[in-house]
């Protein structure tokens, strides 16, 4: 079961432990942005009318993750974005897209963007996901809302012409598709087990510089 309490407990360890005060500090590069801090919670009676308003379904555990966790802020690359921040990165798709969130997320295996698609906007290769995460350089990692791939995290590439592909696990270890070659075996990654495995990489590299 998917324990909220335990990503808060990590994320206030974090917050109690690490030291920001070295500007310079490569091992908090990303994360001095946050500070392991997130925005307030949300309460359920917003994500239902977000809900309606978007005809869309909010997997349970990102759902639980905003009412009792936080929305928006700490989290992998350049951090989560909060849900309105999501629905505001989709501004374009959902005024050329009739029902973008009713139609289900194309794809179940890596879409290559080809070669003659590269720089167009390639709008409908997305449809039924949402971003929440800020990896850089134009690029999201995205939630599936409805489809095969229902509550699994995909990184949308298209910005650099690579494609979409989804967050593979294997032993442990999440790897990023287009820079990180990951073994064929690995299962796709739900949005808890996404955010749990990046606190522990977190929270291990801190203990190490502090020889615990």
């Amino acid at each position: 079961m998917n324990n909220m309490s335990i990503l808060k407990e990590k994320l206030a360890y974090l917050r109690d432990n690490e030291d920001f005060s070295n500007a310079g500090n490569p091992y908090t590069y990303f994360s001095s942005r946050y500070r392991y801090q997130l925005g307030p919670c949300l309460e359920n009676s917003n994500i239902r009318s977000i809900e309606k308003q978007y005809h869309l379904t909010i997997p349970d555990d990102y759902r639980r993750f905003l009412i009792e966790v936080g929305n928006g802020g700490a989290g992998p690359a350049w951090g989560l974005y909060s849900i309105e921040e999501g629905f505001k990165k989709l501004e374009f798709e959902l005024k050329n897209i009739p029902n973008f969130f009713e139609r289900p997320f194309p794809h179940t295996t890596t879409w290559e963007e080809p070669d003659e698609a590269c720089g167009e906007d390639n709008l409908d290769q997305a449809t039924g996901s949402l971003p929440i995460c800020n990896f850089g350089c134009a690029i999201d990692l995205i939630l599936v809302l409805i489809g095969p791939e229902q509550g699994n995290i995909w990184m949308d590439d298209r910005a650099t012409c690579n494609g979409i592909a989804p967050l593979t696990k294997v032993n442990g270890k999440i790897y990023w598709p287009y820079y990180e070659t990951a073994p064929s075996s690995g299962t796709h990654v739900d949005f808890y087990t996404w955010y749990n495995t990046w606190l522990d990489k977190e929270i291990s590299g801190l203990n190490s510089r502090l020889g615990r």
